[in-house]
C-alpha cells in the first residue's frame, strides 16, 4: 500500500496553473498559497518514496482563488500530510 502513495503527490501538479491565472495580490490567503513551496519536498521523493506524496503541497498555490472550482481544488493539498506521515511510519518500522 506504502508503494501507491506516491501517486497523491500529482495533485500538487494544480499549483501550476497559479502561473497561467494569476491570483491578484489584494487577494487575502497569501501565506496559505506561500506553502504551495513545500510542494518541493516532493523532489525527495526519488529517494524516498513516501515524501513523494508531500508533492501534493503544490496545491496550495491556488488558495483563495477567485476561481470556486480551482480554491476548492487547493484543499487536496492537505494530502501532503499523508507522505509526512507514511514517512515517519517508514522511520519508525
Amino acid at each position: 500500500m506504502i508503494e501507491y502513495i506516491s501517486i497523491l503527490g500529482a495533485v500538487g501538479l494544480i499549483g501550476i496553473i497559479s502561473f497561467v491565472k494569476k491570483i491578484p495580490k489584494e487577494t487575502s490567503g497569501s501565506k496559505m498559497r506561500g506553502l504551495g513551496a513545500l510542494g518541493l519536498i516532493g523532489i525527495a521523493g526519488f529517494w524516498i518514496s513516501p515524501l513523494s506524496a508531500c508533492g501534493a503541497f503544490g496545491a496550495f498555490s491556488v488558495w483563495n482563488h477567485p476561481n470556486t472550482t480551482l480554491a476548492n481544488l487547493a484543499k487536496l493539498g492537505f494530502l501532503g500530510t499523508v507522505g509526512l506521515i507514511a514517512y515517519l511510519i517508514q522511520v519508525m518500522n
